[in-house]
């Protein structure tokens, strides 16, 4: 019996775009949604009222 196929058992190793740019892209999006977080959330929303 051999193994399915599916679900990213037999993967490809390599990126459509070079790995710089897929390093960069990364880094933007992390550093864009901390920035986010920290303009748009300015009062503490998970505390319980005392």
């Amino acid at each position: 019996m051999t193994l399915p196929l599916a679900h990213g058992i037999a993967q490809r190793e390599d990126l459509p775009i070079p790995l710089a740019l897929f390093v960069f892209g990364a880094l933007v999006v992390l550093v864009v949604s901390f920035v986010a977080l920290a303009v748009l959330w300015r009062e503490p929303r998970l505390e319980q009222d005392r």
